[in-house]
C-alpha cells in the first residue's frame, strides 16, 4: 500500500465537504463491482457514486441488471451508489452530472484503471479553491505503439488549448474533479458519443487547475477508445482550426 493510500484510509471522514463521484460504464460489467467496491472503501458516508451506463456493444447491461455484484446489485445495498441512464459516453457524463447531489465532483472510468485513493486528494484541492484537479497519469509497462498513441494525442490535445492550460501533462485524462456546474457547461454542446470530456472543461472557461500524480492500472476489462483513428480525426480538427 502507498503512501497516499494509507493516508486517505486513515481520514475515512473525507475532505469535509460532500461529493459526486460520476462513472461512466461501457461493456464493464465484469470488472465494474470490483471497481466500485474498492472505491467505496475511500469514500465518506456523505459522498455518492453516479454510474450511468453508456450504449453497451453486447448484453452486459442485462448482466450487469441480473449479477450479484453488479452496480444496480450494489446500489440496492449501499445508498451511496446511485444508478442513472447513459447513451453515449459525453451523454453518460452529462446525465451522471446532472444527477449528482453535489457541487464537486471526480469523473473517473469503471474499468478499474484510475486509482481511487487519488479521489480524496482531488476533492480536498477544488475544496481548497481549484476549479479542476486533473489525475495526472503516469503510464507504466505499457507497449511502444500505446505510448506513440497516447503521446501523439497528447501533442495534438495542447495545440488545440489554451495556453494558459498547455502546462497539464495528461490533457484528455478521464479521471478529474471539477465542479459540475463547469462540468455541465462544457457538455452542452458536445456530441453524446464525444469522449474527450475533460478537454471540453479546459476550453470552456477560465479555469484554475493543478493536478495530483496517479499510475494508471492495467484495464482489466472494456478497451481504449484511443486509437489511429482518433488521431487523424484530430489532426483535422487542428487544421481546421488553423485555417480559419
Amino acid at each position: 500500500m502507498t503512501e497516499l493510500e494509507r493516508e486517505t484510509r486513515d481520514s475515512r471522514s473525507g475532505p469535509g465537504v460532500p461529493f459526486s463521484v460520476l462513472m461512466p460504464a461501457y461493456n464493464e460489467t465484469d470488472v465494474i463491482g470490483t471497481t466500485l467496491t474498492e472505491l467505496l472503501e475511500y469514500l465518506p458516508q456523505d459522498a455518492e457514486v453516479v454510474v450511468a451506463a453508456a450504449d453497451q456493444a453486447d448484453d452486459s447491461l442485462v448482466r450487469g441488471e441480473r449479477s450479484p455484484t453488479g452496480e444496480r446489485a450494489l446500489a440496492g445495498r449501499d445508498r451511496r451508489v446511485r444508478v442513472c441512464d447513459g447513451g453515449g459516453l459525453a451523454e453518460a457524463v452529462r446525465n451522471a452530472a446532472h444527477a449528482a447531489r453535489h457541487d464537486l465532483v471526480v469523473v473517473m472510468d469503471a474499468d478499474g484503471q484510475h486509482d481511487p485513493a487519488a479521489v480524496i486528494e482531488m476533492v480536498a484541492a477544488l475544496a481548497d479553491g481549484y476549479d479542476l484537479c486533473v489525475g495526472e497519469l503516469e503510464q507504466q509497462g505499457k507497449k511502444w505503439y500505446r505510448m506513440a498513441l497516447t503521446r501523439t494525442s497528447i501533442l495534438l490535445t495542447r495545440l488545440r488549448m489554451p495556453r494558459r492550460t498547455r502546462g497539464l501533462r495528461f490533457p484528455q485524462s478521464g479521471f478529474f474533479g471539477t465542479h459540475r456546474s463547469v462540468l455541465a457547461e462544457a457538455l452542452e454542446g458536445m456530441a453524446p458519443h464525444g469522449f474527450k470530456v475533460l478537454v471540453a472543461v479546459l476550453m470552456s472557461r477560465r479555469l484554475q487547475a493543478t493536478g495530483v500524480e496517479t499510475v494508471i492500472r492495467d484495464r482489466v476489462a472494456g478497451e481504449s477508445k484511443l486509437n489511429w483513428r482518433t488521431i487523424a480525426s484530430d489532426a483535422r480538427l487542428l487544421l481546421r482550426r488553423c485555417g480559419r
